[in-house]
C-alpha cells in the first residue's frame, strides 16, 4: 500500500492530488509496520518483563499500543499475561472510550475469571522479598 501510492507521489510525472483516504492508507500502513516491529521484540521479550520497556511503550500513539497489545492478547501466547491484559483494557478506554473498554471485558469475562491474578514469577518474588514463617 505505501509503496503503490508513495511511488507515484514521489516521480516528477505525477502532477495529480493525493486524497484524504490515500493519505489514510499510507498512516494506517506505518502503524501496522511499527506494530510488527514491537511485536516481534515482545515475541523475544516477554511483555512486561521489562519495567523501563513498558514505561517507554506507554508513550507511543495510542493506535499502535492498541494494535500491538490487541495483537499479542489474540494470537500469542499472552492472553494470560496480566501486563498485556491491564495495558489492553487502559489503551481501549484512552483510545476509544470507556463503554468500548468495559465492552471488551464483558467479552472476555469467561477467560479473565479463569487467569490467574498472580504470576508464578510475581508468588517468588514476593516469598523472596518477604520472610515467611
Amino acid at each position: 500500500m505505501i509503496v503503490l501510492i508513495h511511488n507515484d507521489c514521489t516521480h516528477t510525472q505525477f502532477t495529480g492530488e493525493v486524497s484524504e483516504k490515500d493519505v489514510e492508507n499510507i498512516n494506517k500502513a506505518l502503524l501496522n509496520l511499527y506494530a510488527v516491529i514491537f511485536i516481534l521484540y515482545f515475541r523475544k521479550h516477554k511483555f512486561g518483563s521489562n519495567l523501563t520497556v513498558i514505561s517507554i511503550f506507554s508513550i507511543l500513539p495510542p493506535m499502535l499500543r492498541f494494535i500491538v497489545l490487541n495483537y499479542l492478547y489474540e494470537y500469542e501466547e499472552d492472553k494470560n499475561n496480566i501486563a498485556v491484559i491491564d495495558k489492553l483494557c487502559l489503551i481501549l478506554c484512552k483510545n476509544f472510550n470507556k463503554e468500548k473498554a468495559l465492552e471488551w471485558l464483558e467479552e472476555q469475562r469467561n477467560h479473565l475469571e479463569k487467569c490467574p491474578c498472580y504470576t508464578q514469577e510475581s508468588i517468588n518474588q514476593l516469598k523472596k522479598s518477604v520472610e515467611i514463617p
